[in-house]
């Protein structure tokens, strides 16, 4: 029963049986990726402190785990926690970038939905110029862009 095969029964579908054994698993140890799978089950099923915590023990643990950081902005995002889901943006974006000199605008994407959800659309369009110079004909640039200007229109 390994960390491994909780992730295999997830990508199957059979959350359940994946939340139960990975549950095990984090509280015999503090294996960021069995912590991350456990946020990540808890977060689908909408209990967001639970996954929180889950995730903050991922990253005391690993504080390079890039994945936990983005998961972490969608939490904090849901919880209305705007500011610190940028913080945990930033940090991810950082590490994506030292580890494989690769700019990802998927992080950029959704540091712009929380701005605009924040309403600052001065730094959501400041976003979407950088994922423009990445990524140009992204669909998700103009799904912004209509949010923007629906902004506009309010």
């Amino acid at each position: 029963m390994g960390v491994e095969l909780a992730y295999k029964l997830y990508f199957e579908g059979k959350t359940k049986a994946a939340k139960k054994m990975v549950r095990r698993l984090v509280e015999r140890s503090e294996n960021p990726k069995a912590l991350f799978l456990y946020a990540l089950i808890c977060y689908q099923d909408k209990e967001l402190y639970e996954a929180y915590n889950a995730l903050e023990r991922a990253i005391n643990v690993d504080s390079e785990f890039f994945e936990a950081w983005i998961l972490r902005a969608r939490i904090l995002r849901h919880m209305k926690r705007y500011s610190e889901a940028i913080e945990s943006l930033d940090r991810a974006y950082e590490l994506r970038l030292n580890k494989e000199d690769y700019e990802d605008y998927e992080i950029l994407i959704l540091k712009a939905e929380i701005y605009l959800e924040m309403g600052r659309t001065d730094l959501a369009r400041r976003e979407i110029r950088k994922i423009k110079e990445i990524n140009p004909f992204d669909d998700d640039i103009l799904l912004l862009e209509q949010k923007l200007g629906s902004e506009k229109g309010s």
